[in-house]
């Protein structure tokens, strides 16, 4: 590989932006990658599919979500945050759109 394919690579992979998906309290799903309690996850995208609403006492190998988010936020944002309302907050911890995972998976 030559030296400007390099270059044109370096700046390929510095141009990717990953957005931090954290959660407050409990447990979600972002992208099939599950998180808990103050843990984080890094999105290479501006939307991610989130499951939550998980019924914390149910303690079986397969448990299912009681919702589904298909969530959506600007590109510039380094961290969003996953509430313990259920609902997703920017850094400022203002509402992202008003984008909730309410009851219901679709």
């Amino acid at each position: 590989m030559g030296f400007k394919a390099l270059l044109l690579l370096s700046a390929i992979v510095t141009a990717v932006h990953s957005t931090r998906v954290h959660v407050n309290r409990g447990c979600i799903l972002v992208n099939n990658n599950g998180i808990c309690n103050g843990a984080a996850v890094g999105v290479y995208d501006s939307s991610a599919v989130i499951f939550g609403r998980f019924d914390g006492n149910n303690r079986d190998q397969h448990v299912l979500p009681g919702c589904r988010l298909n969530a959506r936020w600007p590109v510039a944002y380094g961290d969003i945050f996953y509430g313990a309302d259920n609902c997703l907050y920017d850094a400022k911890g203002q509402n992202i759109n008003g984008q909730c995972c309410n009851h219901g998976m679709y």
